[in-house]
């Protein structure tokens, strides 16, 4: 699936603005840093609730999760996201999209600590520096 179809997808959900933001792969491909190979979305609280009511058979995750095709939602991320409603509330748009703050995506992958996850790190600080100028 390319970038504008994940768009499409994404913004097929009808999903308020004030209430997600996109985190992980998909963030760093919407910036041009990396493709992503699924969509990853953090959703408020009162959103999850409505969510979960419309999507009661794509509970996964022990109940944490929803998936919806390529598309997992998740309402919280503990420990490794521990204030979701301040993430999105800082959350830009690009393309369309309310996505996860670069400075929030690092500490996410920090706490997460898995290799890829290191390796995002780089591509990430590497981009930003790029994005300055040095």
């Amino acid at each position: 699936m390319n970038k504008q179809e994940k768009i499409n997808k994404i913004l097929s959900l009808n999903l308020p603005k004030n209430k997600y933001c996109v985190y992980g792969g998909f963030a760093m491909e919407l910036r041009g840093i990396r493709k992503a190979d699924d969509i990853d979305i953090l959703v408020k609280k009162d959103l999850w609730e409505n969510l979960k009511k419309k999507y009661t058979f794509n509970l996964t995750n022990k109940g944490r999760s929803i998936e919806v095709g390529d598309i997992e939602i998740w309402k919280e991320l503990e420990p490794y996201i521990t204030n979701p409603d301040k993430i999105i509330d800082n959350s830009k748009e690009i393309q369309g999209i309310k996505t996860i703050s670069l400075d929030d995506l690092i500490e996410f992958k920090k706490a997460y600590s898995r290799e890829k996850d290191l390796n995002d790190i780089q591509l990430i600080k590497e981009y930003q520096n790029k994005k300055r100028g040095y």
